[in-house]
């Protein structure tokens, strides 16, 4: 498979800002997670509801959400919801349940 040169040694996500370290330790203790986990959280699931709310391709999906390719939300999702965002479309969509 090729792979664009975006994806070439690029992070399975994009860079998420910070802050300073007091902002990320009080966030860290309201959200019992850091603030970057946090982000990568609410990605995943805005990508499972557009897979199950839209008919748009999982590159779609990808560059619509700010993934730099396809490639890099689909190892994100994979590690998070445990299948390919592609299995879970059809799992969900042929049974008819919207779990998120």
């Amino acid at each position: 498979m090729f792979h664009s040169p975006s994806c070439w040694g690029r992070s399975n996500t994009h860079t998420a800002e910070r802050g300073t370290s007091s902002d990320s330790n009080s966030s860290s203790k309201l959200l019992g997670r850091s603030v970057y986990s946090e982000i990568k959280k609410t990605r995943i699931q805005l990508v499972a509801r557009m897979l199950l709310e839209t008919n748009l391709t999982i590159s779609q999906v990808s560059y619509a959400l700010g993934y730099s390719c396809p490639e890099n939300l689909s190892q994100s999702f994979q590690r998070e919801k445990g299948m390919s965002p592609q299995a879970y479309r059809t799992m969900h969509t042929a049974t008819g349940h919207a779990a998120v």
